[in-house]
């Protein structure tokens, strides 16, 4: 990216700060948003694995009565 102030060295020195910042800030950015994905898909696998899911969750989405009192055995 080029300068818009390459005949004042003031500025262009500025324009080079905020260029260095911005990349910074964009790699940090995109660290932030892997680990957010990371973690949202962690979730998502949890919740949409079919033990868990039939376990906890109704067809409806409410909990179910199994969920609430645990499982059931047979004597």
């Amino acid at each position: 990216m080029q300068a818009p102030y390459e005949s004042d060295a003031g500025l262009q020195a500025d324009w080079e700060t905020i260029v260095n910042h911005t990349r910074a800030l964009q790699q940090r950015n995109g660290l932030l948003l892997d680990v957010h994905l990371k973690l949202n898909q962690r979730g998502l696998s949890t919740m949409t694995e079919q033990r868990s899911l039939s376990r906890m969750y109704d067809p409806t989405g409410h909990a179910s009565a199994q969920a609430l009192l645990g499982p059931k055995f047979s004597v």
